[in-house]
C-alpha cells in the first residue's frame, strides 16, 4: 500500500538510508541531504547543503550516517539534526560512488 511520496529534491536521488525508526534521509545530485518524517506525513523536516553531489548514505549506528560524494570526500552527519560532525577531505582522488559500515 502506498502511504505518500516523498517529493523535494530537483536532482535524482542517490542514496537513502533510515536515521532511526521514525526518519528516512536521502542525498541527491542536488547536493542536498533531506530528513524524511515517515512515521506520520512523509514530510521533509530538514533540508542540509553539501559542498559536492552526495552519491551515498550509510547509518552506522551511534547517531551517525555517512555520506560519499563526487570530490572524493566523506562526510559523517548526526542523524537527529543533519549538522555535518567530521569531514575526510580527499579520501579519494576520484568520486566516491558508495558508502556502507562493516562489523570488523
Amino acid at each position: 500500500r502506498h502511504m505518500f511520496s516523498l517529493c523535494g529534491h530537483t536532482a535524482k536521488i542517490t542514496g537513502i538510508c533510515f536515521g532511526d525508526e521514525k526518519t528516512l534521509l536521502t542525498c541527491s545530485g542536488d547536493r542536498t541531504i533531506r530528513k524524511w518524517d515517515i512515521q506520520r506525513s512523509g514530510a521533509c523536516t530538514k533540508t542540509t547543503m553539501c559542498w559536492s553531489n552526495c552519491t551515498d548514505l550509510a547509518t552506522g549506528g551511534g547517531g551517525v550516517i555517512t555520506s560519499s560524494h563526487y570530490d572524493g570526500g566523506l562526510r559523517f552527519w548526526d542523524t537527529r539534526t543533519v549538522n555535518n560532525v567530521e569531514e575526510l577531505k580527499g579520501a579519494h582522488t576520484q568520486a566516491v560512488t558508495s558508502v556502507c559500515f562493516s562489523e570488523c
